[in-house]
């Protein structure tokens, strides 16, 4: 039998005279979020090159008229209806490869168009081939607005699956001029496309004909449209947008989300 007395940890000593206790280094809870993380935009910019927070896959303007507005956290980049404005930054290799692995990207838009493109088919982000054009958009990452729902899409330009997509709609119609928070997944465990909106419940969809083994598509990065012949312009605006090389929590998008604040990097609440 152990005494209950002599079972209890000892206590903490006290300082020395004058010198300060020590104090444990705060937890940040987005802390995780940094793990895997290639890109960052937090695209509070007014003009100009938007910045990888993190790295240098910068943003510059490919064409229209470089504008922002009001974003979910200060400012956004902004494309209005009328215009061909979209952004593409430079390819760096990591994201030529991403579609041979499992990775998130997450982002905040806000569309305002009531009808045309800018609904049916505006497009956010898009990792296409080629440097100004997209074959048939054959191998591409891409995700837009369709019929005002989400679509996340992956198609491949080679191999025995040439000509193959992979292209999956949310349920969910959303309402214009409201900021919506948007995480698509790719999984490679099981091929399935994910999709969770303003941190609901999750869908997913498992191709019945798997697209298998992806190419690398070397594009630019695009956001507000793509680059091929009849683009997808969005109409409306676009914030904090990261790509991760893994797949995030259920609880590091509940983060990401922040009760519909958003939040951006550094992702310190």
């Amino acid at each position: 039998v152990v005494d209950a007395e002599l079972a209890l940890p000892a206590p903490a000593l006290p300082a020395p005279p004058g010198e300060a206790p020590e104090e444990e280094e705060p937890v940040v809870e987005g802390s995780s979020l940094l793990e895997g993380l290639g890109v960052f935009w937090n695209l509070n910019e007014t003009s100009g090159t938007r910045f990888d927070a993190i790295g240098v896959t910068h943003l510059t303007t490919l064409a229209g008229t470089d504008q922002f507005g009001a974003g979910i956290i200060e400012n956004a980049l902004q494309s209005v209806s009328g215009t061909t404005f979209k952004v593409s930054g430079m390819t760096p290799t990591f994201l030529d490869g991403m579609v041979n692995a499992s990775f998130t990207v997450s982002y905040w838009v806000y569309f305002t168009a009531t009808g045309g493109a800018g609904v049916s088919h505006g497009g956010v982000f898009t990792k296409g081939i080629g440097t100004l054009t997209i074959d048939n958009w054959d191998g591409e990452v891409q995700s837009r607005i369709n019929f005002q729902r989400i679509e996340f899409t992956l198609r491949s330009n080679s191999g025995e699956n040439e000509g193959a997509q992979v292209s999956f709609r949310h349920s969910q119609t959303l309402a214009t001029a409201t900021w919506h928070f948007v995480v698509c997944w790719y999984d490679t465990s099981n091929g399935s496309l994910n999709i969770q909106v303003n941190n609901g419940t999750p869908e997913s969809e498992v191709p019945f004909d798997p697209i298998g083994p992806h190419p690398s598509p070397t594009g630019p990065w695009t956001i507000g449209g793509n680059l091929a012949a009849s683009p997808l312009d969005l109409y409306g605006r676009v914030d904090a947008m990261g790509i991760w090389f893994r797949l995030l929590t259920t609880e590091e998008r509940s983060t990401l989300w922040n009760g519909g604040a958003g939040l951006e990097w550094p992702f310190e609440l």
